[in-house]
């Protein structure tokens, strides 16, 4: 999904009217290794929203965010599993609570900087709409 870097720690995704989804904040969680997603603009599908403080260095949303995925099919290795990642992000600093399923389960942590891949697609994207829009 197309993305622009809105600080070291957050991105934002572009809203697509014609699909409706995007427009949300995105950091780079270190549990999942992968983006997430937080609806502050927008809601997302669900109705679900979140408010931020505005601080892109130390940023602080509410309430927490509790990303379940799964239950995962029978052919699959983890069959009717469920992961989760639930956590607060207070004052640039990720409280993961106990039921994640992950090994940070319980611990706090400095929120860390986008990966140099995150910014490596933002690029890519950047150029291919240049190119795609004759610019």
């Amino acid at each position: 999904m197309p993305m622009e870097i809105v600080s070291a720690k957050l991105g934002r995704t572009h809203h697509d009217a014609r699909h409706d989804y995007g427009g949300h904040l995105a950091h780079w969680c270190p549990a999942c290794k992968e983006l997430h997603e937080i609806a502050v603009d927008r809601p997302f599908r669900n109705g679900a929203r979140w408010t931020w403080d505005g601080n892109g260095a130390a940023p602080s949303f509410s309430p927490s965010m509790n990303i379940r995925v799964g239950p995962y099919p029978q052919s699959s290795k983890k069959a009717g599993h469920v992961d989760v990642c639930h956590y607060f992000v207070r004052a640039g600093r990720i409280e993961y609570l106990g039921d994640c399923t992950h090994v940070m389960a319980g611990q706090t942590v400095d929120m860390p900087d986008l990966p140099e891949s995150v910014h490596e697609q933002v690029r890519v994207s950047q150029r291919y709409h240049a190119v795609r829009d004759g610019a």
